[in-house]
């Protein structure tokens, strides 16, 4: 089992900063990291460089994808692509399933990831939010099982809250308070030992110059 779980939020997203983005977009819901993203991805990749990770796991959506490959050129590492860390597929957020690139699509544009990878769990439409802690609990335990060392994931909020609930066996409150605000590009590490989880650092983002993205749950 791994021995080691980062957990990442993406970086800035455009269309908080570009609102007009999503007027023209192909993907509205699926926006690029904005340019304090890119930065953000760099400093979580530079923080990471001597943590010696073995694996990175990436949301299928643009912005962690993104991040992920930014962070995995400083770590010399490829990236996997497991859906059952996407976004939480709320009715209140998407009206229907949002449209993502498809995944040849994106590893075209991103030869960091790792084509032979194939996704452990995959989300339903619409998810209440027992179904997304359930359903980033189980991809969280699949990855950890599967592989050794030191691991990084990369996804949303709602990764990172599902991840620490299963993982920690908290409640979602007691795993709120812990963390407080998860700003973007914010990071989570959880060492394993003796049968159980340890919670090492929570919501950490004293790698960053630019604070932001507590305000909103994704």
């Amino acid at each position: 089992m791994v021995e080691t779980v980062w957990l990442a939020r993406h970086g800035s997203r455009l269309d908080f900063v570009d609102p007009q983005w999503r007027k023209s977009a192909e993907r509205p819901h699926d926006p690029p990291l904005s340019p304090d993203g890119l930065v953000q991805g760099k400093q979580l990749g530079a923080r990471l460089k001597n943590e010696e990770i073995t694996q990175i796991f990436s949301s299928p959506f643009l912005r962690c994808v993104m991040t992920a490959d930014i962070a995995a050129r400083q770590l010399a590492g490829s990236v996997k692509i497991e859906s059952g860390f996407s976004e939480w597929l709320n009715a209140d957020w998407f009206s229907s399933p949002p449209a993502l690139l498809p995944l040849e699509e994106l590893e075209r544009k991103f030869p960091s990831i790792d084509n032979r990878y194939s996704s452990r769990v995959e989300p339903s439409y619409p998810e209440t939010g027992e179904m997304v802690l359930e359903r980033t609990g189980k991809a969280i335990e699949a990855v950890a099982r599967e592989h050794e060392g030191a691991i990084l994931v990369v996804g949303h909020g709602a990764t990172v809250y599902g991840s620490l609930v299963r993982l920690l066996g908290f409640s979602m409150d007691q795993t709120s308070k812990i963390l407080g605000e998860v700003h973007y590009c914010c990071l989570c590490k959880l060492s394993h030992g003796a049968g159980s989880w340890r919670l090492d650092l929570a919501a950490d983002v004293s790698h960053l110059e630019t604070r932001s993205g507590g305000d909103r749950f994704h």
